[in-house]
């Protein structure tokens, strides 16, 4: 399931929009440069409100859950694969080296 397949990112704010059953993005978050965000075997995708996404690559795959806590922030070039847990906590910055 891949989000940026069916919907244009580009510089767009989220309104609290679910996507998927297995995808939510909270309350004003704002994507940029064309994120990937898919899952697959029961994973989850969990994005808090006013976070911020550049282009990076997220993965959550058999039954693993990616959290993103509120205020944080993911710069570009940014891979995560996830088959557990990856939680990031409220306003983080993750960028590139």
């Amino acid at each position: 399931m891949n989000i940026v397949g069916g919907v244009r990112f580009l510089g767009l704010r989220v309104l609290n929009k679910i996507l998927f059953n297995d995808v939510k993005i909270g309350l004003t978050s704002s994507i940029y440069k064309k994120p990937i965000i898919k899952t697959k075997n029961g994973g989850k995708v969990r994005i808090g409100p006013r976070c911020g996404f550049e282009k990076c690559e997220l993965y959550a795959v058999d039954g693993g859950e990616i959290t993103v806590g509120q205020g944080s922030f993911i710069g570009s070039d940014n891979l995560w694969v996830c088959r557990k847990r990856i939680c990031v906590g409220e306003r983080c910055s993750i960028a590139p080296k």
